[in-house]
């Protein structure tokens, strides 16, 4: 009986684990498309990432792809003189108390070298998914 306890409280904690795991994936996952899609031009692909971009209507969603088009056009020109994006790293994670929210402290580099430092604020939505806030 004994060790029936110490094998499902081993369970409950591997399982417990792996969830926690799971939702620090959803947010690094998050983060690494939202920068591949700005970097490439794919404004579809950031405006999927930023939250509040899949609430929109349509008016609004046609306004906002134009303007977001010049700023995600103009970023993908800059990396693709740089070399293109070689690398993207999350140097640091930090939790805020609301238990919704993360900001990451990031290092992009460029195949050129060169390498940016940036910051990300995420936010989870009701359905569990991470949003870049803007």
């Amino acid at each position: 009986m004994r060790s029936l306890k110490i094998f499902f409280l081993s369970l409950l904690a591997a399982v417990s684990l792996l969830v926690t795991a799971c939702g620090e994936d959803k947010v690094e996952i998050t983060a690494t498309e939202f920068v591949t899609a700005f970097t490439s031009g794919d404004v579809d692909g950031v405006l999927k990432h930023i939250e509040g971009g899949d609430e929109l209507s349509d008016n609004d969603l046609k306004a906002a792809k134009g303007k977001l088009k010049l700023v995600v056009t103009a970023v993908a020109e800059e990396v693709k003189a740089k070399g293109g994006m070689a690398k993207f790293e999350i140097v640091s994670r930090q939790e805020q108390n609301d238990g919704a929210t993360v900001i990451l402290k990031t290092k992009t580099t460029f195949g050129d070298g060169s390498s940016e430092d940036g910051e990300m604020t995420l936010v989870r939505n009701a359905n569990g998914d991470y949003k870049i806030k803007g």
